[in-house]
């Protein structure tokens, strides 16, 4: 059994543009694979969390790439939803490690701060995509 972003005819809320991203790359998460999240605020991943298994979606959590990596050792993580700034290794360093180690894992680059600079530079790191928070769980449908 699979799990995947519902189609236009099903529209269903959804709290992340990370999802929506998901959803136009048409990612699945298999019901055995698990996205975590990486955030240095514990409400951000709580939100995150909640919304991402209320669809049906697992997910694992951590509060810096430290604790990410650890996370991703013990497998079955499909997606990482990951901030830009944390405390220790910031989120950019984080996602080429990540890749560098080519399980191919999809990155979602989140940060607060709306500018160029981080979603360029998240995908010439190798990001699949770049989300600004904060994230509006009304605005996004899928």
């Amino acid at each position: 059994m699979e799990h995947s972003a519902k189609s236009k005819e099903s529209e269903t809320d959804f709290p992340s543009l990370a999802l929506c991203s998901l959803h136009h790359a048409n990612l699945m998460v298999m019901t055995n694979e698990k996205v975590l999240i990486v955030d240095d605020d514990e409400s951000v991943r709580w939100v995150l969390k909640k919304s991402l298994e209320k669809e049906g979606i697992e997910t694992a959590l951590a509060k810096d790439a430290s604790e990410a990596f650890e996370r991703l050792k013990e497998g079955e993580i499909a997606i990482v939803l990951m901030d830009i700034r944390m405390p220790g290794m910031s989120g950019f360093d984080a996602l080429e490690k990540i890749q560098s180690d080519e399980r191919g894992i999809s990155v979602i680059i989140m940060n607060a701060q709306a500018t160029m600079q981080n979603p360029i530079e998240a995908m010439r790191r190798g990001a699949f995509d770049y989300i600004t928070k904060p994230v509006d769980l009304a605005e996004v449908t899928i």
